[in-house]
């Protein structure tokens, strides 16, 4: 496996993350995505990072970004199981089909 480094998701690589979170769009709907997406999943990357909602891994090799995961964390009303009412909900996981078979994906989860 090349030099891979798995590191937090950084405000820096938005731009990878979205364009890669294009390419899984592309993929699951045969190329066709809507012309506005790209502009308002920057935007809500954006909003969402600067309240401290977004979590996120990429893994970074030779050729940039590779692998990426992504949770969006929000509130629920507490009970036992969640006393804060704090949770997460994984959106995005997209490895880079060149890089697909090297267990990216469960190493930035």
């Amino acid at each position: 496996m090349e030099n891979t480094v798995i590191r937090r998701l950084e405000e820096g690589d938005f731009s990878a993350f979205v364009r890669h979170r294009m390419n899984f769009f592309r993929e699951l709907n045969s190329g066709e995505i809507m012309p506005e997406l790209e502009q308002n999943t920057l935007l809500a990357l954006e909003g969402l990072w600067r309240r401290g909602d977004l979590l996120g891994a990429v893994a970074v090799g030779d050729g940039g970004i590779c692998s990426m995961a992504a949770a969006c964390l929000y509130d629920v009303l507490p009970n036992a199981a969640r006393p804060t009412g704090r949770i997460g909900y994984v959106q995005n996981v997209y490895t880079l089909p060149e890089h697909r078979g090297k267990g990216l994906a469960a190493r930035v989860m």
